[in-house]
């Protein structure tokens, strides 16, 4: 479990800035791409969509 020291404000504003600019700063031809990240066993930790691999997400924008 995450300490209580990782999701103060600061670090969610921060966060929520960085993603902020990176999205800001795509080219209007950027797109999501499908993606699984996997580990060394073998166990899919992550299955969804990332934007040039700097943010991941595990839906699309704007879906269900």
């Amino acid at each position: 479990m995450l300490s209580k020291k990782y999701h103060t404000r600061e670090k969610r504003v921060k966060y929520f800035n960085y993603v902020k600019t990176f999205l800001n700063d795509l080219e209007e031809n950027a797109y999501l791409e499908p993606t699984k990240i996997i580990n060394m066993n073998g166990k899919v930790l992550f299955d969804g969509f990332t934007i040039h691999k700097d943010i991941y997400l595990e839906k699309q924008i704007r879906s269900d």
